[in-house]
């Protein structure tokens, strides 16, 4: 899983303590967040409606409820995805912040792919004297 995870469950532990649950209780609160995120993105875009349905759909998803109640590394990346459209959307040229943001954005989903792809594909060996 690599440290990605690990530094989601120092989080999670520093936040509300050091117990099993508080990973778990981590990804769920992670995951009603992008859910949230996705029902104000979609209803700024397509309407009330259709961002509805769109969002319950998503909640009600196996993928979805699979990865919040495990706390592996894939929980987070819906989350990041979706902070990075957000930035997109706010872009205006004539505002520097939104641009620092939406860059900053893009390179903050860059690097945690780039750690989600090296932790799927590192092996871990045990040292040996």
């Amino acid at each position: 899983q690599g440290p990605f995870n690990i530094w989601f469950a120092a989080l999670s532990f520093a936040l509300t303590g050091v117990s099993p649950f508080s990973p778990v209780l981590f990804a769920a609160f992670l995951s009603a967040a992008t859910s949230i995120l996705l029902y104000i993105l979609l209803r700024k875009s397509v309407g009330r409606n259709i961002s509805l349905v769109s969002t319950l759909l998503y909640v009600f998803s196996p993928a979805a409820i699979t990865q919040s109640s495990m706390p592996f590394y894939l929980f987070a990346i819906p989350l990041f995805l979706l902070i990075y459209l957000y930035s997109l959307l706010r872009l205006d040229a004539k505002k520097p912040i939104t641009i620092f943001f939406s860059v900053f954005a893009f390179l903050s989903s860059v690097c945690v792919s780039v750690i989600l792809f090296i932790a799927s594909n590192c092996s871990i060996t045990p040292l040996t004297s």
